[in-house]
């Protein structure tokens, strides 16, 4: 059966994708002030790393989708796959967490899990439909970035069999264009009805645009149809430009993701389509060398542990040094920066241990569960071997 080459451009979107997000919660770590304002603004844009997250993800999964719809065990391999892939870090990390919140003051005071609709939200992985029994609000937490996570699950679980149903690479570029469209409008609709709020973040059926572009993006490579520099820097400007009005005209929307009805609208579909663009440069000759660079790639190979470990392992990082020197952030800038900086590393560091005696382990029982495709329909597909979940 012919193998997928590992594509280290994809290693650097996604390296790319986990810094912003980093960044992003990494920004909490500061005291404002006048002298670091423009630096937060950046960082704190670093939450639309999860969108590259979702079009990277779309883009891998229909792919392999597409390559294995006449698979006989199709069902089983894919899933099997997934589950290898995500399931163990995850629930280790939920697990630990939540045996700490029932014994440490501290541990539940950083992730208030209100009842058994919560704890059960967590185990099915469908934390990201908190909001609907908690007034509109995600509760803060440092388990809170595993909504991604229950988007994306809930994406692997019912995207399959649309994609096996159709079989067709145009009939699933069509579909997932007009999926995201659907959201779009949705998302119109309930802005009008409720306005702005965090319910618009994290539902599946409002936050999905990117998954289903990098979907369209994927159903238009396997027709193997070429990939234009016009329609990619087109497609950049677009929503690169509807991303600087709105900077322009009301900064705080990028910065307060529910500040704002564009946003919350066409915003999200701008996004989409930006990193769809990004996603479709890998394809792309002259822009590869950028992707591949080694930082970016390093950052992709263990992106999934660093985005699990990273919120629980800087929480309670900051409890040992309060704990133990009486000090903890927020903290001004010359501390905030060296501060933020160890924090960074001791998540790589983490990641990589977890990569290399845990995950990896569990990624060698994949071969027991490949798809079963004959050489001359599974084709190589240039994307990688591992899908990362969001990340």
């Amino acid at each position: 059966m012919a193998k997928r080459g590992h594509d280290l451009a994809l290693d650097g979107v996604r390296g790319l994708a986990i810094a912003a997000v980093m960044l992003t919660h990494g920004a909490g770590v500061f005291v404002p002030s006048p002298a670091n304002d423009w630096l937060l603004k950046w960082f704190r844009y670093g939450w639309m790393g999860v969108d590259l997250f979702f079009v990277l993800s779309g883009f891998l999964i229909t792919g392999i989708l597409l390559d294995t719809a006449e698979a006989g065990n199709r069902a089983r391999s894919f899933y099997a796959r997934r589950i290898l892939r995500i399931f163990p870090i995850y629930y280790l990390t939920l697990f630990g967490c939540m045996l700490l919140i029932s014994i440490s003051r501290s541990a539940r005071a950083g992730a208030p899990l209100q009842g058994w609709k919560d704890y059960l939200a967590y185990l099915l992985y469908f934390q990201n439909w908190l909001p609907l029994w908690h007034g509109g609000n995600l509760p803060g937490s440092y388990l809170g970035h595993f909504w991604s996570l229950g988007v994306e699950e809930q994406f692997y679980f019912v995207w399959p069999c649309v994609v096996w149903w159709l079989r067709c690479p145009s009939k699933v570029v069509r579909i997932a264009v007009g999926g995201a469209t659907g959201m779009l409008i949705l998302r119109i609709i309930l802005m009008r009805l409720f306005g702005p709020g965090v319910w618009y973040l994290c539902l599946t059926v409002t936050r999905g645009d990117g998954l289903l572009l990098g979907a369209a993006l994927a159903g238009w490579t396997k027709q193997k149809k070429r990939i234009s520099p016009l329609a990619v820097a087109s497609a950049f400007s677009v929503g690169m430009g509807f991303l600087v009005w709105m900077s322009l005209t009301n900064d705080r929307q990028l910065s307060d993701i529910t500040a704002g009805r564009w946003l919350g609208t066409f915003g999200f579909s701008a996004i989409a389509l930006l990193f769809a663009a990004a996603v479709a440069s890998t394809r792309i000759g002259l822009l590869r060398p950028i992707w591949e660079a080694k930082p970016l790639t390093i950052l992709g190979k263990y992106s999934y542990g660093l985005y699990v470990y990273h919120l629980p392992l800087w929480f309670f990082v900051s409890v040992v040094f309060w704990r133990w020197m009486r000090i903890g952030p927020p903290f001004r800038t010359r501390y905030a920066v060296p501060y933020l900086a160890f924090l960074i590393l001791a998540d790589i560091a983490v990641a990589w241990l977890s990569y290399r005696f845990i995950e990896s382990r569990f990624l060698r029982l994949k071969r027991y569960f490949e798809p079963s495709v004959s050489d001359n329909v599974l084709q190589p597909y240039p994307t990688g071997t591992e899908v990362t979940p969001v990340r």
